[in-house]
């Protein structure tokens, strides 16, 4: 339930007002209540100090008569006569006079006594004592006795004679420092309990006596003497609190208030008891014209207070109104008050506020918009975003497969690379085998190129001795021919032989490396060298020949000469082509040592490029598990992608719901 203005700004007035009236009024009674406590408690010690100061008077009052009875000069002689057994103790006329003259004086006395120490009792008024009554047995006696040369006092007690309640004063009789007897006389109770009954305290208190054994002796209700007060509350308290005092008690009728004084000759408590409900009825007195004046200011509170909150009320119904437009989207509305308070400033405030808020609109219109282009790019860019993750996941899924592959080629390349390791140290061996073969056969061409040199020399003196053999034997003539023929056949032979010669340098020059041609050209030319010879044994039966015929052997030796200068010719022709079967032999020599060379480099190589394909396939091993790893990780970027789609299509149904609010807004 809605609650105006006014009362809210009443209510909370009148409210204080109420409490502070109250805690006032509350206050002003606890305060007065206590007050009359303390005051009545202050009146009541006095009164229990002043009753002790009359009972003290009256109790020193008895006192100087027991002390001027123990000092008659008659009295000790008759209780020192009586003790000494010369005679029957009786009172002398002198001391029953002084007796009868206190009795006569005091009329609280009830009897005046001496007790002596051999148990006689005189008594006056003379009364009929009990048989075997024995003085020295009584509280009063011994008492006395007991504190000799003072005067004391015996509590209460039922008076034998009289069988009445009496209060009794004794002081010893001393005779030569010793006790020979106590002189006592009985007062009449009720004289002290009328004295202290006299007294009034307040409306409802009353004063009762307690003995030292805190029996009550005295009290308005008669059925409360002599009953013992010693496990009681207030009893307690006042032992615990001293010889004089105030205390509080919860009696049978509520708490009370009990004030007291101790008397020092008798140890009595002189008691006066109040109810505090007493008090606080006398307090509750004041609540009635404190109810009348807070009444009194409630009204004029009430009437004062109206107008008032009229006064605030007015500018803040305008700011509501003002508000409540602001609340419907008018950004431009404005309270319209002028004032130099705290409405005014609140006012001032809504104002600024308005102000600011559409100023604030403005720019928030502005970057809603902003906001909205930015979503639909973002939205845009999430998803080609989106798109390009999801073609990267592939390519990387294709990369991990090929990763994968590229791992086992690795292997492959590996194997082949140990297997071409093992061909390379085979090309090495038959490359230190060929160089060894080509070594050898350097090794003959040379011998060959020896023989030739030889052979040339011989050519060269053959010539000489076939001039010399044409000149002696002209008769061979027919023998020269014929050896001329087979020198043409010789001759056949030789140019073949060269012809080999330029095939075994060509095959040489076309084998490079292999030169396995040099044996077959090496084969060729024994063979030639073998039809040679045949051809020389051929010569040789000619020359038998022209031995039986001389002319035919002329001949023949000049056309020898002839064919033996060829020869030396062609035996030239033959060196110079060893002498380039030597160089060629050389070049692959050398060519054969530089192929070994490298082959014992590729050798080395080889096992640099076999721990090469070592580590190769162990980084694509590692590439391939990379790879898989960052799959794993482009295809959660895909995901978070896909959600970053899904929260710019949030933000831009956001933007276009902060758009359409900032659009209520004028």
């Amino acid at each position: 339930m809605r609650k105006s203005l006014r009362l809210q700004i009443l209510l909370p007035f009148l409210a204080l007002i109420i409490a502070a009236s109250g805690i006032v009024t509350y206050l002003g009674y606890y305060f007065a209540t206590r007050m009359t406590v303390e005051n009545q408690s202050a009146g009541n010690e006095t009164a229990m100090n002043l009753l002790n100061g009359n009972l003290n008077l009256y109790l020193k009052e008895h006192e100087r008569l027991a002390e001027m009875l123990a000092g008659n000069d008659e009295l000790v002689r008759t209780v020192q006569n009586g003790v000494a057994g010369k005679d029957k103790a009786v009172l002398p006329a002198a001391v029953q006079d002084a007796f009868r003259e206190a009795l006569k004086s005091d009329d609280q006395l009830t009897s005046v006594f001496v007790g002596l120490a051999n148990k006689d009792m005189l008594v006056e008024p003379a009364v009929e004592l009990p048989s075997g009554y024995d003085p020295t047995s009584r509280d009063w006696y011994k008492k006395a006795a007991a504190q000799n040369g003072k005067t004391v006092w015996v509590e209460p007690y039922i008076d034998t004679a009289t069988k009445t309640l009496v209060l009794t004063v004794s002081r010893a009789v001393a005779v030569d420092g010793k006790v020979a007897g106590v002189v006592g006389a009985d007062l009449r109770i009720d004289s002290i309990i009328g004295l202290i009954n006299s007294v009034k305290l307040g409306d409802t208190g009353h004063v009762f006596l307690l003995d030292e054994q805190n029996r009550i002796i005295s009290h308005r209700d008669s059925a409360q003497i002599g009953s013992d007060q010693s496990g009681t509350e207030f009893v307690k308290k006042m032992q615990a609190a001293g010889a004089a005092g105030t205390v509080q008690y919860e009696g049978d009728d509520g708490r009370k208030l009990i004030s007291y004084a101790t008397n020092e000759r008798t140890g009595w408590r002189i008691s006066g008891v109040v109810s505090l409900r007493e008090f606080e009825e006398k307090a509750a007195g004041l609540l009635t014209p404190s109810l009348i004046s807070l009444l009194a200011v409630l009204v004029m509170a009430a009437l004062l207070s109206w107008p008032l909150a009229q006064a605030i009320i007015r500018p803040i119904r305008r700011l509501q109104s003002a508000m409540l437009e602001f609340r419907q989207g008018n950004l431009a509305v404005r309270s319209g008050i002028n004032k130099r308070n705290e409405i005014g400033q609140l006012a001032d405030g809504f104002d600024d506020m308005a102000g600011q808020m559409g100023t604030l609109m403005g720019h928030i219109r502005q970057t809603s918009d902003q906001l909205s282009e930015s979503s639909q790019i973002l939205k845009i860019s999430a998803a080609e975003n989106t798109a390009s993750s999801s073609e990267v996941a592939v390519t990387m899924q294709e990369i991990a497969s090929g990763a994968g592959d590229q791992a086992g080629i690795v292997e492959h390349n590996a194997a082949a690379v140990q297997e071409m390791a093992h061909h390379i140290e085979a090309v090495e061996r038959e490359a230190g085998t060929m160089n060894g073969l080509t070594q050898s056969m350097m090794e003959v061409a040379a011998v060959n190129g020896e023989r030739l040199d030889k052979l040339s020399v011989q050519t060269r003196d053959s010539v000489g001795a076939a001039a010399s053999v044409t000149e002696a034997m002209h008769s061979l003539g027919e023998s020269s021919r014929q050896i001329g023929e087979f020198v043409s056949v010789i001759a056949g032979i030789t140019a073949q032989t060269n012809i080999l010669s330029l095939n075994a340098a060509i095959e040489a020059a076309r084998a490079g490396e292999q030169g396995r041609g040099f044996g077959v050209v090496a084969a060729e030319i024994r063979k030639l060298a073998a039809h040679s010879e045949e051809a020389l044994a051929s010569i040789s039966e000619l020359v038998e020949r022209m031995g039986r015929n001389t002319r035919e052997a002329v001949l023949l030796t000049e056309q020898s000469g002839e064919a033996m200068s060829r020869q030396a010719v062609v035996v030239q022709e033959t060196r110079s082509g060893f002498v380039s079967i030597q160089e060629t032999v050389q070049a692959n020599l050398e060519g054969i040592s530089r192929v070994l060379a490298a082959v014992e480099a590729l050798a080395a190589e080889k096992n640099k490029i076999s721990a090469n394909t070592v580590e190769l396939q162990a980084i694509c091993q590692t590439t391939a598990a990379g790879t898989e790893e960052v799959s794993a990780s482009v295809q959660e970027q895909t995901a978070s992608m896909e959600q970053l789609n899904h929260l710019a299509r949030q933000l831009e149904e956001a933007a276009q719901t902060l758009s359409r609010e900032v659009s209520k807004f004028k």
